[in-house]
């Protein structure tokens, strides 16, 4: 098969912000993509986000959201596409949003889920700041937050946080963040995902991919009670649910990516794609030996590690001609 271009033009891939404002300028100036003004420079070139950008370990999350809106206007109006795609750590951020305030989360009991949970959802703290005059306490549990969401409620039992969430400037940056988020992207000859390509994430893009991203929104869209976007039907409700837990699970950095050999990379370059880039798994980098054709590269990192492998990345520019320029930005 004659290999296709990588990518059409020039596209800077971001992975895992992790709530952090830093890392996110800190690649893009790694990157030479923004000027001093932090202002998008670069005509004609696309961007891409792989998801996990709030909702995680850290407190930025009203601003990373706004900025990369912003950036957005400024690709767009520079020639070039924005694409953001969804990660389980946006998809928690929904759920946090819309969910029942009663019961979220309230399984998480053990003392290590409760250690993780005052690291791991931070992000959550911090969108609460967007309903609250005062800065959210870093170090409050998710159970914290869940009953203070609980104590908002209404006598009817009808909960004014989301709405009270979008009424304020911050929390509408959130929530165009959410609406715009996809479950992938394709361009060039290149599939973005958040995961590594599971075979159930394969086998739902070689079944239809065309309703995937278009249900994904309506859902997120529902959820958020947009206006003029019907609720789901009970099938499309079960469908949406179905495509979250394929391509959203955490779990999804422990299933094996098919082999070479599996014939399902045959029907996936039937579809013209022939390398996938994804960012969630902090462990598997680089590009497996064995995928001659289909090349995989992980692109996460975890912030704040006191220590930054050489091999570590979260972005990498992509050029048309196959070139992969990767590069670390330690924050």
């Amino acid at each position: 098969m004659q290999p296709l271009d990588l990518v059409p033009r020039p596209t800077l891939v971001i992975a895992d912000l992790h709530g952090m404002h830093k890392a996110l300028e800190g690649n893009l100036r790694g990157a030479d993509a923004i000027d001093e003004n932090g202002d998008w420079k670069r005509s004609g070139a696309d961007l891409v986000f792989l998801g996990d950008v709030i909702a995680d370990r850290g407190r930025d999350d009203l601003k990373v959201t706004a900025t990369i809106n912003r950036l957005r206007e400024q690709v767009e109006a520079a020639g070039g596409s924005c694409t953001t795609v969804a990660g389980n750590h946006d998809g928690e951020g929904l759920r946090f949003l819309v969910a029942d305030p009663t019961s979220y989360n309230r399984a998480a009991k053990s003392p290590t889920a409760e250690t993780m949970l005052r690291k791991q959802f931070a992000g959550f703290a911090a969108m609460s700041e967007a309903v609250s005059a005062t800065r959210g306490d870093p170090d409050r549990t998710l159970e914290e937050l869940r009953l203070q969401r609980v104590a908002l409620l209404s006598p009817d039992g009808k909960d004014p946080f989301l709405g009270r969430f979008k009424m304020s400037s911050r929390g509408r940056e959130v929530v165009k963040y959410l609406t715009g988020l996809k479950l992938f992207d394709v361009r060039g000859s290149s599939l973005f995902l958040h995961t590594p390509p599971t075979p159930g994430i394969l086998r739902a893009l070689i079944g239809d991919r065309e309703t995937i991203n278009p249900l994904f929104r309506k859902g997120v869209a529902a959820a958020l009670k947009q206006e003029g976007i019907p609720e789901l039907t009970g099938e499309e409700k079960e469908e949406w649910d179905k495509l979250a837990i394929v391509f959203l699970s955490a779990d999804n950095r422990k299933a094996k990516v098919p082999e070479a050999k599996d014939p399902i990379w045959a029907k996936l370059r039937g579809q013209k794609i022939q390398s996938i880039f994804f960012g969630h798994d902090n462990e598997s980098r680089g590009t497996w030996q064995d995928h001659s054709t289909v090349k995989l590269l992980g692109l996460d990192t975890w912030y704040g590690r006191s220590y930054s492998p050489p091999d570590q990345c979260a972005a990498a520019w992509l050029l048309p001609d196959h070139t992969v320029e990767q590069f670390s930005q330690p924050v």
